[in-house]
């Protein structure tokens, strides 16, 4: 995918975060300065936080609907084999 479209993706889903937290807690809040403040925050660290990557040195196995993280990465891995090569071999459909 293009990292442009994957950045909008993630900064969204940020913004949503950040949307969801004001409308539960700020909302109605008389205090308008912290809202604004909050607002102007949230909005700068969604436009931040998705280009921070955390690096990790060991495999994080985490279990997600009885199967471990990376189990399931593997299938998507072998899912997109798997789509590649019916493409190459039927062509673009």
């Amino acid at each position: 995918m293009n990292t442009l479209f994957i950045y909008m993706i993630k900064m969204a889903i940020y913004l949503a975060g950040f949307f969801i937290v004001y409308r539960l807690l700020l909302s109605r809040d008389t205090l308008y300065n912290r809202n604004r403040v909050y607002i102007l925050c949230s909005l700068i660290a969604s436009l931040i936080l998705p280009l921070i990557t955390i690096q990790t040195t060991r495999q994080l196995n985490l279990p997600v609907f009885g199967r471990v993280l990376s189990e399931i990465f593997n299938l998507v891995d072998a899912y997109h084999q798997l789509l590649d090569l019916s493409i190459a071999y039927f062509g673009d459909i």
